[in-house]
């Protein structure tokens, strides 16, 4: 009787070197108004075996996600209408941010991600004597710099947008900053085609005012 009473307790008792797991939390708010964002989904991704754990924000913006084995992470929000973002991030659109270490048995707090509100930006597509032009292929380009300091201009935002018959745009989905809006008559572009210029190809043609700001939505 005392052999099974022994063995039933080794089978319950916890490994000796099973390392005791922390919680990692904090809050998603508004990157401009610091104003709590619900429901946003919230990832911790471990750098060791690309495992990850998910939680959600509650209404008053904070989360909490249990149970996190000791090791390196990164941790990053997202939700539709935002730009995702990681935690400490330097820039608009960096989604992995710092690097997080989490010890054994051990609680981090204040964790906070701060996400940027997407805008929009719409107008019309008119010709030279101000006439709607239909169909027209609208984008919204940012400036971009490569390591080497060429500059070069990408869509950003929904892609594509075409103009209806009235020549009305609208292309959201784009984080804060400054765009080139320009279009492209439907008989220069195929909706098949990458949205890059060759050389044999006409430029797009600008809309005035050539540079405006997104607006948030």
């Amino acid at each position: 009787m005392l052999q099974f009473y022994l063995l039933a307790a080794a089978l319950f008792q916890a490994p000796a070197n099973e390392p005791k797991l922390a919680t990692v939390e904090g809050s998603v708010v508004h990157a401009a108004s610091k104003v709590p964002i619900r429901k946003a989904k919230v990832t911790l991704q471990a750098l060791e075996n690309d495992q990850s754990q998910t939680a959600e924000s509650g209404d008053d913006g904070k989360y909490s996600v249990k149970d996190v084995k000791p090791g390196r992470y990164r941790i990053r929000a997202e939700k539709t209408g935002y730009e995702t973002s990681g935690f400490g991030a330097k820039r608009i659109g960096d989604a992995v941010g710092q690097l997080l270490v989490v010890g054994a048995g051990g609680a981090l707090a204040s964790i906070d991600i701060a996400l940027p509100k997407q805008g929009a930006i719409a107008g019309k597509v008119l010709d030279s004597s101000g006439e709607p032009v239909n169909a027209a292929l609208v984008m919204a380009l940012a400036s971009m710099y490569y390591q080497n300091g060429r500059k070069a201009r990408i869509p950003r935002g929904a892609v594509p947008v075409i103009a209806n018959d009235l020549g009305e745009y609208r292309v959201g989905q784009l984080p804060p900053g400054k765009y080139i809006i320009c279009a492209i008559p439907k008989n220069y572009y195929s909706p098949n085609a990458p949205l890059t210029r060759t050389r044999n190809q006409r430029s797009p043609t600008p809309i005035s005012p050539p540079a405006i700001p997104a607006q948030a939505i």
